[in-house]
């Protein structure tokens, strides 16, 4: 309706628009009529076959089904009515009539009421509140009485849960101020309910509250009530108390609503209601049947899943809730709402068409539809919480499944209603049904149930036993101890996945602390020692804390606690916390007579001192405190031995040293003492340290990383404490590791070594731009960090040559020597395994930051260059290029020409022309040649006319010679044969004559087409063997259709599958080359005593072709077709 608006959150109790009830919803004017050729008339999809009886069936059912009811069911079953006990509505001004009022003495009412006009009909009135009554009230607008009519209609048909057709009549109009007190009147014994009007008007509070037995609720209507028509319907029982309204003028009108036949029906005697469901609530509790301690009951309404609250029921769902909520305080029992979801797919006939939408399907046309679904395909949802509206997970209860839910449910079954279905179509004729069943019921518990049916989540738990303050737990308390102590199922006996909670460290962190909280309130001593023992508080006290071990102390005493405090002072991993308990049990036996209590705390200072725990970085302040309490030699002696025996992290001792020397203890302590605290740290100090993220997971999900600022840390102390013999024993622990491949994939030692050179240069720069004293060079790491980034061969990845890889290996050859000591690094060796871009890539580099002539080093950059050279993959020019690997190309073989005039090694050309004449394995020179230095060539020659040369210049000269002597000598005698080679033509079955034709075809070396007529199948069995040549053959064949006869096939062969062909294609490549070299002298110069045979080879035509083998002219006895018979 235009200009209607719902209220949900004010209706008291509301029924969500959009959603109706599944059980017993209302019918109305607008609801409309289920279509009589329906999906549940046609096929049967629930599964109680309950939709085929006829309307006296029905009934004679239902009191059967009545009649075999247990009594809490039947009690449960009187709350079960259809109606509202209050409704709302709000429209907009475009969406109400104006009933354009007059009223007999004052006069006419515009609307929206102005503050003017409200304030001068009170002047008349002289009080703070006019009342009207109805017969001095006029409505000019006769609209109005229609559009009440019609909307009074539509809010008691809510209210009575079906249609009707009200009687009402106007009983008054009130105008209200601020602070002026309006009470409803007693309605007359003929009405049932009363409607209220609130017409356009501005005014802010004014609350309305309604109460009705257990329930209440509260309403504002003052949201834009200058522009809104606000309507609110309610049975006599409710009761209605307005607030006095605190600024502008409320404008109202009352109606009463008649009780008769036609109009609402007369409201349900809730309190008889009430009195039999206690009764029957006792006398389920006092049953001791163990299979009925616990029970479910459907509610009448639906609602979404997982968004319920206790708040948000509707009807008489709240009301029964309401009741039950406050008998549960009573009685011996627990109430939860549960919201069940079962979802399940079957499959079935369609007799329709493909390509239907699911939303478009026709449900009279689905037949043979499973009875039952698949269990794979079925599967159940549970939300559910208790009454104050917490989730809770709940096990042990099988919500979802028919047949072992009859006794769970007291009315019906969860299948019971008609599903939402939606459908799927596919191959063609089938069809799948998926259907959804959602449905809310009530859970009622036993107390006396003990088993591990229902936990809360332990967020809520912590939060809700931290706020407690109750003397003694009460049932729901002890539930929530319950979600602290124990552990929760895993899976429910349904076979559904339980909602677990995702548990943070923090919240178990607080489930001790929390725990002991309550024991120590509710007095509960075993609660506190099973609390201790679980979570090993004496380990780490921190999860109980010193000030509540002393509340706990006072509460139990000293001999409940002993065994406790002992285990404390020995295993507490903090051993300043262990003094600090120590010290305040010393002050709480001070104030008691147990001599033994206080001999205890006087003795374990001192046993703590000599029992020191694993120490951490937060604790050195407090050692280092010892010596100056307890004297150098006590730091020494005691102290020392101590922590040398716990094999603490190298991190420890660096800040343990360093706090040391600016501590006024150190000036009492020999060198010898740091020296043996350095010696701890380098000891303990891993080959190469690393940074685990993750480090409970399981291996293969940590996330590791390098960490050689740990490394770092204990070079530079070394250094300070000149301790330099110690750098040495670190490098060495190092290269032994690495030499033992000790160190995992993910942090291989070149990533130590390039941070520990741009960490130890940094440091090294400092000290040499301040001037200050350099205690070391770090030489010998430099010299190793070379090789290591050089590596090619290794068992994790290779150092990658980034731009700022490179610049660290700069640094540390600098650093490290020079290039003398890159020399010595055996580099040919080290870049084994890199390929020859990477080492072209480093050769530049190297070049590039040497900035004199005095560091140039010849003889290593040809040493370089070679090794480009030797790595450079001839192999890949012959292979098609992979995901793995990239292509290599003619384009890179010149680039690599290019490396050797950039880098000025053109002594090394010779070795790279050489490296590239040379056939891979496998591969014949006719094939090397053909593919690969033939079509180098005109490049070649392109890019050193570049550098002004010729291919007369040597080395190129003898190069090319070879060259063109080798195409002439391995190309140009080539047959087609040859360019076909092992390619396996036509099928494998000997006698298929076809194939047999097709392989003369290609074996002849000068018909380059062939012509078949044949039937359809002989033709697609040539096609489909004609598709598998590979396409460089360069086939192609057509069809040649015929109006008489068979088509024809035509096939035709590439150009150099032809003898003549091949040999044209061949010799112009040779001339080509030839013509490279420059005009006939220079090629004479070049190609020396060869150039006749040469130019023979090349230029002269073969006289015949290639003959047929004996074995052919045999086939050709034997009446095999020939290509030429063949032809049409």
């Amino acid at each position: 309706m235009t200009g209607r608006k719902w209220e949900i959150n004010n209706a008291f109790p509301l029924a969500p628009p959009e959603e109706t009830s599944k059980q017993g919803g209302f019918e109305s004017d607008s609801s409309g009529s289920e279509p009589e050729d329906s999906l549940d008339e046609q096929n049967s999809l629930n599964q109680d076959g309950s939709e085929n009886e006829s309307e006296d069936e029905q009934k004679t059912r239902m009191v059967k089904d009545y009649a075999d009811m247990s009594a809490l069911a039947k009690a449960l079953e009187l709350f079960n009515f259809k109606g509202l006990f209050m409704q709302t509505e709000r429209y907009t001004i475009s969406g109400a009539a104006n009933p354009c009022l007059e009223i007999e003495g004052i006069g006419s009412i515009g609307l929206p009421l102005s503050c003017g006009v409200a304030a001068s009909f009170l002047a008349k009135s002289g009080g703070a509140t006019l009342e009207v009554h109805s017969d001095k009230i006029r409505f000019q607008n006769f609209d109005w009485d229609a559009w009440l009519d019609k909307e009074a209609g539509r809010i008691c048909s809510e209210l009575a849960g079906r249609a009707v057709k009200p009687t009402y009549r106007l009983s008054s109009l009130v105008l209200e101020s601020p602070g002026s007190e309006h009470v409803f009147p007693d309605l007359a014994p003929d009405c049932a309910a009363r409607l209220v009007v609130y017409l356009p008007s501005s005014f802010t509070g004014g609350q309305l509250r309604c109460h009705h037995g257990v329930q209440s609720k509260a309403i504002d209507f003052y949201s834009e009530s200058q522009f809104q028509t606000s309507m609110l319907a309610a049975y006599s029982a409710v009761h209605l108390v307005q607030d006095p309204i605190t600024s502008g003028y409320r404008l109202s009108l009352l109606y009463d609503i008649v009780g008769t036949t036609q109009s609402i029906p007369p409201f349900p005697d809730m309190p008889h209601a009430a009195s039999v469901l206690q009764q029957a609530v006792e006398e389920w509790i006092d049953d001791g049947d163990e299979e009925k301690d616990f029970t479910a009951y459907f509610l009448q309404w639906s609602y979404p899943m997982k968004k319920i609250t206790t708040q948000s029921l509707c009807g008489s769902d709240a009301l029964l809730v309401a009741h039950l909520k406050s008998f549960a305080e009573e009685l011996d029992f627990r109430l939860y709402i549960v919201q069940v979801g079962l979802y399940q797919s079957r499959y079935g006939e369609y007799d329709g068409y493909s390509g239907e939408k699911w939303d478009e399907v026709d449900p009279r046309r689905v037949k043979d539809l499973e009875e039952y679904a698949d269990p794979e395909l079925r599967h159940t949802v549970v939300y559910a919480i208790d009454t104050e509206a917490v989730p809770v997970d709940i096990f042990g209860v099988d919500f979802g499944n028919d047949d072992e839910s009859d006794d769970l449910y007291l009315n019906g079954q969860l299948t019971d209603t008609k599903p939402d279905s939606k459908y799927d179509l596919f191959d063609q004729e089938r069809i799948r049904v998926d259907e959804s069943y959602e449905r809310t019921a009530i859970l009622l518990v036993k107390n006396n149930r003990d088993d591990d049916m229902v936990w809360y989540p332990l967020q809520y738990a912590v939060s809700a036993l931290q706020g407690s303050v109750s003397a003694n737990p009460d049932v729901r308390e002890n539930l929530l101890l319950r979600t602290l102590c124990e552990e929760r199922p895993q899976k429910g006996w349904s076979g559904y996945q339980s909602n677990r909670a995702k548990f943070q460290k923090k919240d178990l962190e607080d489930v001790p602390r929390v725990l002991c909280k309550c024991a120590c309130q509710w007095s509960d001593l075993d609660l506190l020692l099973t609390t201790l023992e679980t979570y090993e508080v004496a380990s780490n006290l921190a999860l109980m804390g010193v000030d509540r071990c002393i509340v706990a102390l006072r509460t139990f005493g000293w001999e409940s606690l002993k065994d406790f405090f002992e285990k404390v002072v020995h295993k507490d991993e903090s051993n300043v916390r262990r003094q600090e308990l120590a010290l305040q049990l010393g002050e709480v036996a001070k104030q008691t007579n147990e001599t033994d209590f206080v001999a205890w705390t006087e003795a374990q200072p001192e046993v703590i001192l000599h029992t020191l725990n694993r120490c951490c970085f937060a604790e050195i302040d407090w050692l280092l405190g010892l010596g100056t309490s307890h004297g150098a030699a006590f730091l020494r002696d005691t102290v020392y031995p101590q922590l040398q025996g716990q094999n603490l992290e190298s991190d420890f001792w660096v800040h343990f040293i360093r706090k040391f020397k600016k501590h006024p203890i150190s000036e009492l302590l020999p060198s010898e003492f740091v020296d043996g605290c350095v010696s701890q740290a380098v000891n303990n100090l891993p080959a190469f340290p690393e940074n685990i993220t993750g480090s409970n997971l399981p291996p293969q999900r940590q996330l590791r990383k390098p960490n050689p600022r740990s490394i770092v840390d204990v070079l530079k102390l070394c250094a300070e404490t000149e301790n330099l013999e110690f750098c040495l024993r670190i490098l060495n622990k190092m290269k032994l590791a690495a030499k033992r491949a000790q160190y995992s994939v993910e942090c291989p030692p070149w990533k130590y070594y390039l941070e520990l050179t741009s960490l130890l240069n940094a440091a090294l720069d400092s000290e040499e731009a301040s001037n200050s004293e350099v205690y070391y060079d770090y030489r010998p790491f430099f010299e190793e960090t070379i090789p290591h980034i050089l590596l090619g061969r290794t068992y994790a990845a290779p150092c990658p040559f980034s731009t700022e890889n490179l610049a660290t290996l700069v640094i540390a050859i600098k650093r490290g020597g020079g290039f003398a000591a890159f020399e010595e690094s055996k580099p040919r060796a080290m870049l084994s395994g890199r390929d020859s871009q990477s080492v072209q890539k480093l050769t530049r580099y190297l070049i590039g930051s040497w900035r004199s002539q005095s560091e140039y080093r010849t003889e290593l950059v040809k040493m370089l260059v070679r090794q480009a050279i030797d790595v450079f993959d001839m192999d890949a020019l012959h292979q098609p290029a992979s995901r793995d690997k990239a292509p290599v190309t003619i384009e890179d073989m010149i680039a690599l020409l290019r490396f050797c005039f950039e880098v000025d090694a053109r002594s090394e050309l010779q070795h790279l022309l050489l490296h590239f004449v040379a056939p891979p394995t496998g591969i014949s020179i006719s094939q090397h040649v053909s593919q690969v230095l033939g079509p180098l060539m005109s490049p070649l020659h392109a890019y050193i006319a570049i550098q002004g040369l010729t291919l007369e210049t040597p080395p190129f000269a003898k190069y090319s010679a070879n060259i063109v002597k080798a195409y002439a000598a391995t190309v140009m005698p080539q047959t087609p044969a040859d360019i076909i080679g092992d390619v396996q033509i036509g099928c494998e079955n000997p006698k298929c004559d076809e194939c047999r034709i097709l392989r003369v075809f290609f074996s002849d070396d000068d018909e380059q087409t062939m012509t078949l007529a044949r039937a359809a199948k002989l033709r697609e069995h040539i096609e489909k063997q004609l598709s598998l040549l590979p396409k460089t053959m360069g086939v192609t064949y057509k069809l040649i259709k015929s109006d008489h006869g068979a088509h024809k096939l035509e096939i035709v062969k590439a150009e150099n599958l032809t003898a003549s062909g091949l040999w044209a294609q061949n010799s112009k490549r040779g001339k080509d080359l030839l013509a490279l070299l420059g005009d006939e002298a220079t090629q004479r110069r070049i190609m020396g005593s060869n150039y006749g045979t040469v130019v023979a080879q090349i230029s002269e035509r073969r006289t015949s072709s290639a003959k047929r083998s004996q074995g052919d002219e045999d086939d050709e006895d034997e009446s095999i077709p020939s290509a030429k018979k063949a032809r049409t």
